[in-house]
């Protein structure tokens, strides 16, 4: 087995994913339910197209801000659509905090917020 780090031996996205998921849960000592473990996947496996984060617009691809994406769950036209609104805007909040914290550390608003 390949030792180097710098080396991905995993030939499946969702096997690497969950293979880092596991690393990083052992390295903080933190212990969690299957079922995270394999949502935690499933989101990182999504956002590995811009389209999911991103909207089209007239002046190219752009983020939505959260603002907005909660605004499309307070007016969605059914109790469906409303849960799969506030799951898109958890998703892409718990993706861009995870990701991007040192950056949000260095906005007017932070991670806390």
């Amino acid at each position: 087995m390949n030792t180097d780090p710098a080396v991905i031996v995993s030939a499946d996205i969702r096997d690497y994913f969950h293979d880092q998921i596991g690393s990083a849960l052992s390295k903080q000592s933190v212990t969690v339910d299957d079922t995270t473990a394999v949502y935690l996947v499933n989101l990182l496996t999504t956002f590995l197209h811009a389209r999911a984060l991103f909207d089209d617009t007239d002046d190219g691809l752009q983020m939505k801000p959260l603002a907005l994406h909660y605004a499309d769950a307070v007016n969605a036209p059914s109790v469906a659509e409303r849960g799969a609104a506030l799951r898109k805007l958890g998703d892409i909040a718990l993706f861009i905090s995870g990701l991007f914290a040192d950056s949000l550390n260095r906005k007017l608003v932070d991670i806390d917020y």
